[in-house]
């Protein structure tokens, strides 16, 4: 309630950027109450490698294992500034990116977020549609990823599953609908705190259901 949120959101393939983009544009950052934004590419550890890598993104020139993906990482952080000078700076970003093997991958997230103070975590699902419905793509490798966040981060991670079909460009009118539901404890309290950051957007509509005891 009373200062910037800093969110670390991971970015596997650009395919689940457009989604990333949609859900970041209705966090509804304001000039007294930024969201700050940490984005962290993922790559897996390939054989040219030796060692894992962990830098800003501005270091990634230097590193030779990293090179054959720059352009990757530049269409990336474009997108980011893109939203930021959307929002007139309410959504700033700092960019990371990591190189390492998915069974440790999990640490260059819990760690960042740690070293960070993070307060929120968001990765996306590990299955990525087409437009049809159909499944393009489904990563066992990133479910655990995502499975061992979940049990080492040190703040709340939400999980992102896309099954829109829609094009960035066509929503901009449209009004969202988000619905929360609400039964008690610390997890359904952080995420109805969370879910304000939304609320306070006019193209979204927030929806929560209180399921309260029938004793007595």
């Amino acid at each position: 309630n009373n200062g910037p949120l800093l969110m670390l959101v991971c970015i596997h393939k650009e395919e689940s950027l457009a989604g990333l983009m949609r859900i970041l544009k209705f966090c509804h950052g304001t000039p007294e109450k930024p969201i700050s934004i940490i984005a962290l590419q993922l790559l897996q550890l390939t054989g040219r490698c030796a060692m894992p890598i962990m830098a800003p993104l501005h270091e990634v020139s230097l590193i030779s294992a990293l090179r054959s993906n720059i352009d990757r990482c530049t269409r990336i952080v474009n997108s980011f500034l893109y939203r930021e000078r959307e929002t007139e700076g309410r959504n700033r970003a700092q960019h990371f990116v990591a190189m390492s093997p998915y069974a440790t991958m999990h640490n260059d997230i819990c760690n960042l977020a740690y070293e960070k103070t993070v307060g929120l975590v968001l990765i996306p699902f590990h299955t990525i549609w087409t437009t049809d419905g159909s499944v393009k793509e489904s990563s066992l490798s990133i479910r655990e990823v995502n499975n061992l966040v979940l049990q080492k981060a040190p703040c709340s991670v939400g999980i992102f599953i896309d099954r829109s079909n829609l094009k960035e460009t066509a929503v901009e009118n449209s009004v969202y609908r988000i619905l929360v539901v609400f039964i008690g404890g610390v997890d359904d309290y952080e995420a109805l705190a969370y879910s304000r950051l939304f609320a306070n957007h006019p193209n979204v509509r927030l929806d929560v259901i209180w399921f309260k005891s029938a004793i007595g």
